[in-house]
C-alpha cells in the first residue's frame, strides 16, 4: 500500500488496521519520517519510508553528475534525519 498525498486518506476509507504479516507500506512524505499514514497501520511487517525512495532516486543522479556513487549507510542517514526530517 503506497500513500502519494500529503494526507492520510486511511482515516476516510474503511480498510482495516490489520493487514496481512508481509503487506508492505510506504508513504512517499519524507517530513515527518513516521506519518499519520504511516503509524494507522498497527502491524505491518515493512514500512518504506519517503525519505527512503529520495535516496535512492538521488544516488544514481549524483553518480552521474560526480562519477562517485555514494553509500548509504548509518551514518549518512543520521546526517539525513538531521538536516532534511522534522
Amino acid at each position: 500500500i503506497i500513500n502519494t498525498t500529503p494526507v492520510n486518506v486511511m482515516k476516510n476509507l474503511n480498510i482495516k488496521k490489520e493487514l496481512q504479516p508481509n503487506t508492505i507500506i510506504s508513504d512517499i512524505v519524507y517530513s515527518p519520517m513516521e506519518t499519520e499514514f504511516l503509524n494507522y497501520f498497527t502491524n505491518p511487517q515493512k514500512k518504506l519510508y519517503g525519505i527512503t525512495m529520495l535516496i535512492q532516486q538521488a544516488i544514481p543522479c549524483f553518480e552521474k553528475w560526480f562519477n562517485i556513487k555514494p553509500i548509504v549507510d548509518d551514518k549518512l542517514m543520521e546526517l539525513i534525519k538531521k538536516r532534511i526530517i522534522q
